[in-house]
């Protein structure tokens, strides 16, 4: 595993991004070993290789799939589904602060087509597209808690904005009835 420029937006995932030493996957969510100093199982193979140490859990969770299956069955449809989009953000914000052509983390990469594709898209704006209805709708759940002056996440200060609007609409309408009651 070796460590990226400190400048790399993606730096604390991709510094995590090992190689399976059983499977030779890339992965960001890995096992390794607390006392061999060089070695690292995927989700996948941790549960069907053995190793005589312990290992200690590392990552970000982002390309986990394998615990989201095994829980999925603890889990109702609206944990599961709250949990992906939850990850899904993830994605996006990480995706949308790197900008290393050549990144090595697949989900940032994928986000990363996913936002192209929609800065370019003709069927956007009529709501037709459905990677651009998804998109958007992600951008939505993540403006609705972004605090950030200047944040990469496309569309996120235009929601923020409507939202807004949309909150102070209810309190304007109270004061023109309060203001109408006093007349």
């Amino acid at each position: 595993m070796s460590p990226l420029h400190s400048n790399h937006p993606c730096r604390f995932a991709c510094q995590l991004l090992c190689t399976c030493c059983e499977c030779k996957d890339r992965v960001d969510t890995h096992w390794h070993c607390t006392v061999c100093q060089e070695y690292d199982l995927c989700v996948s193979c941790y549960h069907t290789k053995s190793h005589d140490h312990p290992m200690e859990k590392l990552g970000l969770g982002l390309d986990d799939d394998s615990s989201n299956q095994q829980g999925a069955a603890a889990q109702s449809p609206e944990e599961s589904r709250r949990l992906s989009i939850q990850r899904n953000i993830q994605y996006l914000i990480l995706a949308c602060q790197c900008r290393d052509a050549n990144c090595p983390l697949p989900s940032c990469q994928k986000m990363k087509r996913v936002v192209h594709h929609t800065k370019g898209c003709k069927r956007k704006s009529t709501g037709r597209c459905p990677v651009c209805r998804q998109l958007i709708a992600l951008c939505c759940y993540h403006a609705k808690r972004c605090h950030e002056n200047f944040c990469p996440v496309p569309f996120c200060f235009n929601i923020r904005q409507k939202l807004r609007q949309q909150q102070l609409q209810p309190r304007q309408a109270q004061v023109l009835h309060r203001r109408m009651a006093s007349m």
